[in-house]
């Protein structure tokens, strides 16, 4: 029982040390390039502990919607009867050469969240990657760590991706390729410390008796896979959707112009919208409220998923009343980590009430005024502080920007490495990440257990990265 709200209270734990210092430090917020506290403390009253967990919910239910589209999605697959099958028979496939399968999806995870930063994109495919590696004899933790961990590792070593990287590009007034090699060197450098510490791990496989836990074993419980409901169905429909849908959210959700300079979808876009009847736009109509590729959002992804559904539902004759039954059981299932990750921006939404005047600010500017011009000790706890008020990076970094004004522009792309690679390894442990939130609900792994796994990982590259830091800020 303790287990089933572990994560619930831990999030309340959070809001509550927010709660007691807002009685006792004043709200700040940058004036020029100090802090002005004028306003002085706003405190959170009895009635807050109730009504600010109440507007986070309904503020951020769009996070819900993924997770809720995502079980909807997994229950369609598992009514096919095949999605068991596909899952398995990739476990069998590769068996003798699990530890070589697991390597791969820590590279293929950490890569495409490093260079893409499509965090909900790759979340849409760890209960298919989990499943696998589960079926493999792995832990429900290692699994875990492999695509949940990976996509927070990559955001460590963030290079182009449209998650931390370009965030600290656009408040910075950086350009995308500003030490580019650099950056790919730091992604090289945390991609092999990862691989390394997890297939390390003693605890990496499910034991007994000493051996390795086969898939047939009835202990073994593979997520989102009744064994009841296997069928003789092909399986390759199902293969070419999965991979056409992975294909469509590598389109969607990266920004081919920002990034990369690719304007192709954006004047494609266009060139719909010039599509008119009676000065109508007549494509752009029917699809309705939606942007163009590069620049899809958890709305876009929510509906795709859900039409995701109905077509596999389709292609495997499940009828619209199969169909709606294999939706309503996936979503069943993820009731708990939809809950918990739209509840999970408790502190951010205390900041967004705030408008710019918060009690961080207060904390950064204090911190940051403890030595003349800029210091990489007290930058980096900044960049830890704002992992845990701010879950989104570029919120966080744009509320403290005009501290880091009179610095120097050389110093600027060593505070946007500090503050990237502080704030996300904050994402690995803090129950205020979302991606990590369902993760762990969605796979039944305790905070406590993933602290302790992670614990070590965390404290090796926080010392790669002060060293780091150190290096840079000698070599300017």
């Amino acid at each position: 029982m303790k287990k089933k709200y572990e994560l619930f209270k831990a999030i309340m734990i959070c809001f509550l040390v927010y709660v007691f210092l807002s009685w006792f430090i004043p709200a700040g917020s940058i004036s020029g390039t100090t802090v002005e506290t004028s306003g002085g403390i706003a405190p959170v009253g009895l009635f807050g502990l109730f009504y600010y967990p109440l507007l986070t919910i309904a503020t951020f239910i769009q996070y819900a919607a993924i997770i809720f589209a995502i079980g909807a999605l997994y229950g369609v697959l598992n009514k096919t009867g095949v999605y068991g099958k596909l899952v398995k028979n990739t476990a069998k496939k590769f068996e003798r050469k699990e530890k070589k399968f697991l390597i791969g999806i820590i590279v293929l995870f950490t890569v495409l969240s490093s260079v893409l930063g499509i965090s909900y994109g790759l979340l849409v495919f760890v209960p298919l990657f989990v499943g696998i590696l589960v079926a493999m004899g792995f832990t429900n933790i290692t699994a875990l760590a492999a695509t949940i961990g990976s996509i927070l590792v990559g955001s460590i070593a963030s290079t182009y991706g449209l998650g931390s990287a370009t965030q600290v590009v656009n408040v910075l007034g950086l350009k995308m390729n500003d030490n580019i090699l650099p950056k790919f060197a730091f992604l090289v450098i945390v991609l092999v410390l990862y691989v390394v510490f997890i297939v390390g791990k003693k605890s990496s496989v499910v034991e007994k008796k000493g051996k390795l836990l086969k898939k047939e074993n009835k202990n073994l419980v593979i997520p989102f896979v009744d064994d009841e409901k296997e069928s003789s169905k092909n399986i390759k429909p199902l293969v070419i959707m999965l991979v056409f849908l992975g294909i469509l959210l590598f389109l969607s959700m990266t920004n081919w112009k920002f990034m990369f300079g690719v304007e192709l979808f954006d004047n494609f876009y266009k060139q719909l919208e010039d599509i008119k009847v009676n000065n109508l736009s007549v494509v752009t109509k029917i699809l309705g409220t939606t942007n163009a590729f590069g620049y899809w959002t958890s709305y876009e992804l929510s509906a795709l998923l859900v039409i995701f559904s109905f077509v596999i539902g389709w292609i495997y004759n499940l009828g619209l009343n199969g169909t709606l039954e294999g939706m309503k059981d996936g979503a069943l299932k993820v009731i708990k980590p939809a809950f918990l990750i739209s509840l999970g921006s408790i502190i951010f939404t205390m900041m967004l009430v705030g408008s710019g005047t918060t009690i961080f600010t207060t904390i950064a500017g204090k911190l940051l005024a403890l030595t003349k011009g800029f210091n990489f000790a007290t930058t980096s706890v900044v960049g830890l502080l704002t992992g845990f008020f701010y879950n989104d990076m570029y919120y966080g970094l744009s509320a403290i920007n005009g501290l880091f004004t009179d610095f120097g522009s050389d110093y600027l792309p060593i505070i946007g490495f500090i503050l990237q690679s502080m704030f996300n390894l904050v994402m690995l442990i803090c129950p205020t990440s979302l991606i990590l939130l369902s993760g762990l609900s969605m796979f039944d792994v305790s905070l406590k257990d993933w602290f302790k796994y992670i614990f070590k990982f965390v404290v090796e590259l926080l010392v790669i990265v002060l060293a780091i830091s150190i290096i840079l800020v000698l070599m300017v």
